[in-house]
């Protein structure tokens, strides 16, 4: 093998040697030289070339192989994010990521933590403005990081540092994201009125005049912007502004503590006041409670009395027209008994009228005689008659019968004719 090689090498004129070494160098610039020659638009990135002769700009967003001719290429990325934070799970790393530090309106500092999403336009021109007035991703970047510095700032100025610790923390947010899009809004100073956290003794709450900064709006209620950003002004579309972190510095830390225990002092002394106040009013509802109960209980009785007495009366009513229906019956049967007495007497004695007229039968005149003698004998049993008699011839009296029984027999002679 090594005697072929051998034999080839000899059989090699220069020539040959020079034309293998011309394509071995020739290759290796062709390879060198592809990179220029031929570029990649990866998915999610935007190319900008200038012609390597004419110096003409193009804007290549699909994804694919391009020519490059050795021309520039600059390479955007289409959505990307900003970190303004300290946290390194954030993307916080390094002096271009730190937090903001902003000044609120009433002389308080805090650091604000956000992360902004954005997306470049995808209109040609748009992008050929961009690349003509920052020549680089990372300058455009750089703008964008101090555009939404700005605004946090500006924005912090129009609020109190207490209002974004608690009830104005999402109008901040939205506001800040507001005016990435449209640009710094005008404000102005004005008085307002606003709940002090104190109530009354009736419980409604009572409000104190403050100074508060508000936006200047058009006639049709439209903000007055003052200053137009880059967002506005290159078709930026922001995605989302997330405000993550306030962190406040040691004061207002103490005044935000300070103002919380006041708060919960307060509320559990509303909540004092507001039982005192309902337990005042279950008290009060009790006792008229109470007296209805006991006038319904007089009304019960009263109903109840009246009820009785006229059941007592509808009974006495009854009652006496019972007796008095009883006593017509009985004076009805005492006239029906005598007048039937009387009847009967009237049949009787004219029953005996007539057996007298018509003659009494052999065994009545019997039983006639027969009581008349047993009545006789009866009375002269019953006739008293004197133990002693005096007898004289001086009176004319010679029976002594006439003396002593005329006048009984005169009683027996009627006692008879009664019989």
């Amino acid at each position: 093998m090594t005697e072929e090689v051998s034999k080839a090498a000899g059989n090699m004129t220069p020539r040959k040697i020079g034309i293998i070494v011309a394509g071995i160098i020739g290759f290796i610039l062709l390879v060198l030289a592809s990179s220029s020659i031929f570029t990649s638009v990866s998915a999610g990135e935007i190319h900008v070339k200038q012609a390597a002769i004419s110096g003409d700009l193009s804007v290549r967003s699909d994804p694919g192989l391009y020519f490059q001719w050795f021309g520039q290429i600059t390479k955007y990325e289409i959505s990307t994010e900003t970190y303004l934070s300290n946290d390194v799970l954030d993307g916080g790393r390094g002096a271009e990521t730190d937090s903001t530090l902003v000044r609120f309106g009433d002389g308080g500092t805090a650091d604000i933590g956000s992360v902004t999403k954005w997306r470049l336009p995808v209109d040609k021109d748009a992008m050929l403005k961009i690349h003509r007035d920052f020549r680089s991703f990372s300058s455009l970047r750089s703008q964008v990081r101090q555009w939404i510095i700005e605004v946090e700032k500006q924005t912090a100025s129009s609020f109190k540092a207490e209002d974004t610790y608690s009830t104005r923390r999402g109008e901040f947010s939205q506001l800040i994201s507001e005016q990435i899009i449209n640009g710094l809004y005008a404000t102005e100073t004005v008085a307002v009125e606003e709940p002090s956290g104190d109530y009354d003794d009736d419980g409604n709450p009572m409000f104190v005049k403050t100074m508060k900064t508000e936006i200047k709006r058009d006639d049709l209620g439209n903000p007055l912007v003052v200053k137009q950003g880059i967002f506005q002004e290159y078709g930026i579309t922001l995605v989302n502004h997330t405000l993550k972190d306030i962190n406040f510095d040691e004061t207002i830390d103490k005044l935000i503590a300070q103002k919380k225990e006041a708060e919960q002092q307060r509320a559990v002394a509303r909540a004092n006041a507001e039982r005192a106040r309902q337990d005042a009013i279950t008290a009060e509802e009790q006792g008229k409670a109470r007296i209805a109960q006991a006038r319904a209980d007089e009304e019960v009785k009263k109903i109840t009395a009246v009820t009785q007495a006229e059941k007592d009366k509808e009974v006495a009513v009854l009652d006496a027209e019972k007796e008095l229906q009883v006593a017509e019956l009985g004076r009805q049967r005492a006239e029906e008994e005598a007048a039937a007495l009387l009847a009967k007497e009237r049949a009787q004695a004219e029953a005996n009228r007539l057996k007298v007229q018509a003659g009494l039968t052999p065994q009545e005149r019997a039983n006639v005689e027969k009581d008349i003698a047993i009545g006789v004998a009866q009375q002269l049993s019953n006739t008293k008659f004197p133990m002693i008699m005096n007898f004289g011839t001086d009176t004319g009296v010679t029976n002594p019968l006439e003396a002593v029984g005329y006048n009984q027999m005169l009683d027996l002679v009627r006692t008879m004719s009664e019989q």
